[in-house]
């Protein structure tokens, strides 16, 4: 049980879960262990065999690729923190939103990190830090954006637009975790397939100020549909019905030929021609 690394991880996922470095640690601490009690087994026990375990952890090629990857781990770990974004003691885990710390403050961690002498360094000597590098400069203005007043019938309303796309995200676990739940199945592609383009806006009234805005001064939303035009949604559905047929078997080969237009343009003249 000891090497269930599985069970050390929170259930965020990659790359906030690494099972496969925390099996590695546990096999290298539980070695010492299994030796220490091989030895001590009376002479006509059953003999355990820890010549895989010997290998492993004696194999260069892993033990360098490990230290690699710790260090990566420590130099993500550390924009995580200044980022924060889910946090390692979050209770949420990947729906955290960072908790209440305003932006500035992030925005003064991640610039102390973007320009310590050690990313510098790693930016001029490894590609992959400097491809992280350039993101972060690239995107940094989306990043800590100043927030948006808005001006409603209440007051005025402060937006802090998202720095990570992890409400999308938030979303999309939601939609597949509940057709898992109603299918059994883990593929969600036949289902967002079927799905109607402005289905997820049903999400939306989960939030009671939209709902107040699409009712429109009714009881409730059978009320509300009541006022709907049926043939209007007939129409609709059939168009969208329509849109989402497929194409013969084989047509995509056709679509694929250069100068399609042209070429079908120049058959029809010939036809005429012959004719």
């Amino acid at each position: 049980m000891g090497l269930e690394s599985r069970n050390k991880s929170k259930g965020y996922g990659f790359p906030f879960d690494r099972p496969h470095v925390d099996f590695c640690d546990r096999l290298r601490e539980a070695y010492p262990m299994l030796q220490s009690l091989k030895k001590k087994m009376p002479l006509d026990f059953p003999k355990i065999s820890l010549e895989n375990f010997n290998r492993t952890l004696n194999d260069i090629s892993l033990t360098n690729t490990l230290l690699l990857i710790k260090n990566k781990i420590s130099i993500f770990d550390e924009l995580r923190d200044v980022m924060r974004i889910v946090m390692p003691d979050g209770k949420n885990g990947l729906n955290d939103n960072g908790g209440n710390v305003e932006i500035k403050t992030i925005e003064e961690g991640v610039k102390k990190f973007r320009e310590s002498k050690q990313i510098i360094h790693l930016s001029n000597t490894d590609i992959r830090f400097k491809k992280m590098v350039k993101q972060i400069d690239k995107y940094w203005g989306k990043l800590f954006a100043d927030p948006i007043e808005v001006k409603t019938d209440t007051g005025i309303v402060i937006l802090q637009p998202q720095r990570t796309n992890n409400s999308l995200e938030r979303f999309f676990r939601e939609i597949k975790s509940g057709s898992r739940k109603k299918s059994g199945t883990s593929s969600l592609s036949k289902s967002l397939k079927a799905m109607l383009a402005d289905t997820p806006l049903i999400k939306n009234l989960s939030n009671p100020e939209y709902v107040e805005i699409i009712l429109d001064g009714k009881k409730n939303l059978a009320e509300r549909f009541a006022e709907i035009d049926i043939v209007s949604v007939r129409t609709t559905l059939q168009q969208k019905d329509e849109a989402a047929r497929k194409y013969p078997r084989g047509m995509a080969k056709i679509f694929k030929i250069p100068n399609l237009p042209n070429r079908m343009g120049q058959i029809a003249l010939k036809k005429r021609s012959l004719s």
